[in-house]
Order: C-alpha cells, then sequence, then structure tokens
C-alpha cells in the first residue's frame, strides 16, 4: 500500500445511507477493496471496479472510490485528478436592491 498522503477520514455519507442503497456498509466496501488491491490503484480504476464488479451505480461508484481513498489517507484535501481545486468566498453586508438590482 503506498504511504499515506494525510490523516484517514471518515466518510462524509453515512453507513446507514451506503447500506441502504448499495447493500454493503464501509467496513465492508473497504474490506471488500483492501482486498482487491484498490490502494495501489489510480482513482478511476477504484470507480471503474465498484461499478462493473458490483453494480454499484456511477455516483455510488465515485462516492465509495473517494471515501475509500480518504479512509486510507491515499487523497490530499481538495485533490481531484488533475490537481487540486479549492474555493474562496467572502460575504458581505448589503442591501439587496444594491447587489441584485431589478
Amino acid at each position: 500500500m503506498p504511504a499515506p498522503k494525510r490523516q484517514p477520514q471518515q466518510p462524509k455519507i453515512s453507513n446507514e445511507a451506503v447500506l441502504k442503497s448499495t447493500g454493503k456498509s464501509w467496513n465492508q466496501w473497504f474490506a471488500d477493496l483492501d482486498a482487491a488491491g484498490a490502494a495501489n490503484w489510480p482513482h478511476k480504476q477504484i470507480a471503474k471496479h465498484v461499478n462493473e464488479s458490483y453494480g454499484a451505480t456511477l455516483w455510488w461508484a465515485q462516492s465509495i472510490a473517494v471515501a475509500f481513498e480518504n479512509a486510507r489517507g491515499l487523497r490530499d484535501k481538495h485533490e481531484m485528478p488533475d490537481g487540486y481545486q479549492i474555493q474562496r468566498e467572502k460575504r458581505m453586508s448589503a442591501p439587496l436592491e444594491k447587489t441584485w438590482p431589478p
């Protein structure tokens, strides 16, 4: 298994939701992916494996792949397949008429 890039993170989607939608808990998904050697695969390969081998929808395949990478510390914060993505916002108090003219 490659060295972790960061501290492992728990999935943001509840265990109940993944179990209800996919028929497997996070622990079951992670055990299956560990057994398949997915910690050494790129993200696309993990998602493809989950979709094709287990019949997970594309959305769930992506979500499971990201959760697995996060749980194993394989994904940096804000890391995307083609680099990093961050955003910034600034909130200011202003009357609606000035910010959203008719």
